[in-house]
């Protein structure tokens, strides 16, 4: 089968996640770990988490692809994003945690979290919040730090980044707008 756009991911138990599109952009996943039978092929519940300047409805184009295939798909609006009301002056990566394990307790088995950017990090503290609610954790395009490392560290380095440029802090360096 001719692929393109092949990514592979390490997740939480030493399961590994592949995720392919085919040039029909179909989506085909292989992993390691229990599924719901489906189809005859392992089915799981995708948890997709946005990054910090979206919503939910960022994986519009994916969710039906995922469902197309047999999966059972969750793209919620983070505290303070898309349709949520959450005060921004409440809105704390501690919060996004949370909502994750939350929104993980939805769900019939453990989910495959995937988050994207700075979701990373909010997610890695989901699982050790609650490690028996996800069954891999997917980072893509996302944040991954060692203990102790906050997301600025790894992205000062990055002298062509446009983002940092463009960020205003606050005082006490809690918040940033752009």
């Amino acid at each position: 089968m001719a692929t393109r756009g092949l990514l592979a991911f390490a997740g939480c138990e030493g399961n590994t996640l592949i995720l392919t599109t085919t040039p029909n952009k179909r989506v085909v996943w292989f992993g390691v770990g229990p599924g719901t039978e489906k189809r005859g092929r392992n089915m799981s519940t995708f948890l997709l988490i946005h990054g910090g300047w979206h919503g939910g409805w960022c994986w519009d184009k994916v969710k039906p692809l995922l469902e197309a295939e047999g999966h059972t798909v969750m793209a919620p609006d983070l505290p303070g994003h898309g349709d949520d009301t959450t005060p921004i002056s409440e809105v704390s990566m501690d919060l996004y945690a949370r909502a994750t394990v939350e929104f993980a307790a939805q769900a019939l088995e453990p989910v495959i979290v995937v988050g994207h950017s700075m979701t990373g990090l909010s997610n890695s503290q989901a699982v050790e919040y609650a490690p028996e609610k996800f069954k891999a954790q997917v980072f893509m395009a996302a944040f991954l730090l060692s203990n102790g490392q906050c997301l600025l560290d790894q992205a000062r380095p990055d002298t062509e980044n446009l983002v940092l440029r463009n960020l205003t802090f606050s005082e006490d360096q809690s918040q940033m707008t752009f």
